[in-house]
């Protein structure tokens, strides 16, 4: 039971994450871990405790993926369809074959169907919670401030220039107008 809540909790965390396929691949990757383990005689509890909360495990899969490394373990690598794969690490006797890909999807029930799949894979977004990016966004706000603010100034100055000799000559020719009256 507590074993499928950290996979419930994990899937959880990722989704709308990362792509879908590296999910599949950390699941499967934790899957054998735990499974791995349970086979040299520790209880499912103990491994559980040791692999700690499973949010803070997506957390850490999230950065990684975010900071431009494969968010799947190694073993467990995207395939070359997908946003982010890199082929580094790959175990060419992990290669999985497109029937292979079907039936985990369907035995673990990711299938087409998943509502938080990514529409747009290409499509990316600004993080800003990392400083460089806020620093990097309040410096361009400036600079499109100051070209506006430089913009102004200059055409102010612009029609001030021509403006003041063409008041003065209304002024002198109003006034030279009505001196004769």
């Amino acid at each position: 039971m507590r074993e499928e809540q950290f996979f419930r909790d994990l899937e959880e965390a990722l989704r709308g994450e990362i792509i879908d396929s590296a999910i599949s691949d950390n699941l499967r990757y934790y899957r054998d871990y735990i499974n791995g383990e349970k086979a040299k005689g520790r209880s499912s509890d103990e491994i559980l405790d040791e692999l700690g909360d499973a949010r803070l495990i997506a957390r850490t899969i999230v950065e990684s993926a975010a900071s431009g490394a494969d968010s799947s373990p190694n073993g467990y690598d995207s395939t070359p369809g997908d946003i982010g794969y890199t082929g580094f690490g790959k175990d060419k006797s992990q290669d999985r074959t497109a029937e292979d890909e079907a039936g985990y999807r369907q035995e673990t029930e990711y299938g087409s169907e998943n509502p938080y799949a990514r529409r747009h894979p290409d499509m990316h977004y600004v993080d800003f919670s990392k400083w460089y990016v806020k620093a990097i966004f309040i410096a361009v706000l400036v600079l499109i401030l100051f070209l506006i603010i430089a913009l102004f100034a200059g055409v102010t100055s612009f029609v001030f220039y021509y403006f003041w000799p063409l008041v003065g000559i209304y002024c002198i020719w109003y006034i030279i107008r009505h001196i004769g009256r």
